[in-house]
């Protein structure tokens, strides 16, 4: 199985655990720190987008491009999963959820980006 195959099924399966967890009314045991969970929603979509940038095919050799593709997916993951909890008895959608959820993911691939660039020239790199 290919590096580019098990980032494809993690990102199946972090898109899962982030629907069950918004499915629920509220979340056992979160601290109740005012906004902390902005904390989190940050924090889950950074890996959503890390997932999503990793299972991209050609990611070996990373772009800018797959870069703000993979942030846009988590993001509009992050959209979605907002509206999703619109319709769960309990729960409530909010903008700021999805801020978070893009500063998380625009945060990770940034990361990534200019990490893999630290270890080989990227493609897009103007010199």
């Amino acid at each position: 199985m290919t590096a580019c195959r098990i980032y494809q099924w993690l990102s199946a399966f972090w898109m899962m655990l982030i629907f069950i967890l918004s499915s629920l009314p509220s979340l056992p045991g979160l601290p109740s720190f005012t906004d902390l969970d902005k904390l989190f929603h940050a924090l889950a979509y950074g890996v959503l987008a890390y997932f999503f940038l990793r299972s991209l095919p050609g990611s070996e050799t990373m772009s800018m491009k797959h870069a703000l593709l993979a942030a846009l997916l988590a993001i509009a993951y992050g959209i979605t999963d907002e509206y999703h909890q619109s319709f769960v008895p309990g729960r409530e959608t909010d903008i700021r959820d999805v801020l978070a959820d893009s500063a998380g993911a625009l945060i990770a691939v940034q990361i990534a980006y200019r990490r893999s660039c630290m270890q080989s020239p990227c493609p897009d790199a103007r010199g």
